[in-house]
């Protein structure tokens, strides 16, 4: 099974390149989370905006690490400071990529909260709840996909990666799926086993976007393939 061949190939190149992956983490964690603490600050404080700008550097900084994640998953090379010399080259498509995760995110996000606080009222209120909510779960899969082929096609326009990420989980549903439940597995046992996030979490996570991504995305399209063609298999 196609899943199985994704986590094989994990934890092969992680072990490969394990001080490299560790660092990277580490690098990564401490980029995030202060941006996460302010953000989480003022929404248990009042929001501040001030507190809440430096959130769009989440999606270049992400983007960032996973185009190092796939050098080194793909060819064996690149170096840490990548990270930051990245950042520059990737900051429109990781704002727009984030604004558009967040805005789906909330209107998804609200839609649930509307529909759950009037479940009682019938059977119809159930059955739009749990449309929203499976929403919110295809959603989170196309997500992987969208920053995935982020990383590894970045010559792609908004539109193409967004087509892309919606239609190759459709066409996979079961792989897609198991995709991300073997993610959610990774985030939980990291959080359980808390010495393990800093150093791990970013890797792992990382690395199973980008090895999924490849795998699943290879029947589409390929490096040699030129877009006109890429377009073509889709749509076929």
């Amino acid at each position: 099974m196609l899943i199985w061949e994704v986590i094989k190939d994990v934890f092969k190149k992680f072990y490969d390149s394990l001080f490299f992956f560790i660092f990277f983490s580490l690098i990564m964690f401490l980029l995030i989370s202060p941006i996460v603490f302010l953000v989480l600050n003022s929404i248990f404080m009042g929001v501040f905006l001030p507190y809440l700008l430096p959130l769009f550097l989440v999606g270049p900084i992400i983007l960032s690490g996973l185009r190092l994640v796939d050098l080194r998953y793909n060819e064996g090379r690149g170096k840490l400071r990548q990270i930051f010399t990245g950042l520059p080259g990737v900051f429109i498509n990781g704002l727009t990529g984030f604004i558009y995760s967040a805005l789906i995110y909330l209107i998804l996000y609200v839609a649930l909260n509307f529909y759950l606080v009037r479940v009682e009222e019938g059977f119809l209120m159930m059955a739009l709840t749990a449309l929203v909510a499976y929403f919110i779960l295809f959603f989170t899969m196309t997500q992987m996909f969208f920053w995935g082929i982020s990383a590894i096609r970045e010559e792609m326009g908004f539109i193409r990666r967004m087509k892309y990420s919606l239609l190759i989980p459709l066409d996979n549903i079961i792989q897609a799926f198991l995709w991300l439940m073997v993610q959610l597995a990774f985030i939980v046992a990291l959080f359980i086993v808390t010495p393990g996030l800093p150093v791990l979490f970013f890797s792992l996570t990382g690395l199973l976007v980008i090895a999924g991504t490849r795998k699943l995305l290879a029947p589409y399209i390929s490096d040699a393939e030129g877009t006109e063609g890429a377009d073509n298999t889709v749509e076929r």
